[in-house]
């Protein structure tokens, strides 16, 4: 029996081992191709921006490419969001790689970029104000550096909702720190930086229909969200 046993662990653990490789490639970033002659704009966040409340459908689903069919033929809106970034440089998970994400996005010569960071930094485990602050501002004199004649508008992340059983925030994040502190920070750098800002989070409160945990947008607020983002963008233009 026990000879067959060494085996079936194996396997077992190959198993898993692939499951978990399938499951990290679909919160992956996937590198857009940049189509020559289309007009950028360039969506750098986190989860919310990748499109992991949808997952299996986010090529079509994921609120940057919604706002791409509604800007039409005549754009292309480029995702670059990664699961689990934060701005903060130091967190419980350290996104080199995504810091990397931004010179990808300059390469492409956005006219412009929707910037969306906070939801991961509002965690108890990787909240820390001043480092916030500065990295958030340090990604910003990249872009700047990169795309000096692009425009930036800085979007405040969604509001969060108590989910599951246990009916509490989901991921270890604060709902506080993101309402209280993370939200007035961005719209404060926007100030300072004479940047338009657009509040995500005054949007979906209210709505926990809109997520399938209480964090990331399902379809239909991945639509609410790209319909909103286009008519406030169509508003800055008027």
């Amino acid at each position: 029996m026990q000879k067959f046993i060494w085996p079936l662990t194996m396997l077992l653990l190959i198993g898993l081992a692939a499951y978990t490789l399938f499951r990290m490639s679909k919160a992956l970033p996937r590198r857009d191709k940049p189509i020559p002659g289309k007009r950028k704009i360039a969506c750098i966040g986190d989860s919310i921006t990748f499109g992991a409340g949808v997952t299996t459908t986010r090529d079509r689903d994921a609120w940057p490419y919604i706002l791409g069919r509604h800007l039409g033929d005549a754009f292309q809106v480029l995702n670059y969001g990664i699961s689990g970034a934060t701005a903060q440089v130091e967190s419980e998970v350290l996104f080199k790689q995504y810091h990397d994400f931004i010179d990808d996005a300059v390469a492409a010569e956005p006219e412009l970029y929707l910037f969306m960071l906070g939801t991961n930094d509002c965690k108890t485990v990787n909240w820390k104000r001043d480092a916030f602050v500065r990295d958030y501002t340090h990604m910003l004199d990249r872009i700047r550096a990169g795309s000096p004649n692009a425009a930036i508008v800085l979007l405040c992340p969604p509001a969060l909702f108590p989910f599951g059983r246990e009916n509490v925030i989901p991921f270890g994040m604060d709902k506080d720190v993101l309402q209280n502190e993370v939200v007035p920070l961005i719209k404060e750098i926007a100030s300072r930086r004479g940047l338009a800002v657009i509040d995500l989070y005054a949007f979906t409160d209210g709505h926990p229909e809109w997520f399938v945990d209480g964090c990331h947008p399902n379809a239909e607020g991945n639509e609410a969200i790209a319909d909103y983002l286009f008519e406030q963008l169509g508003s800055m233009d008027a």
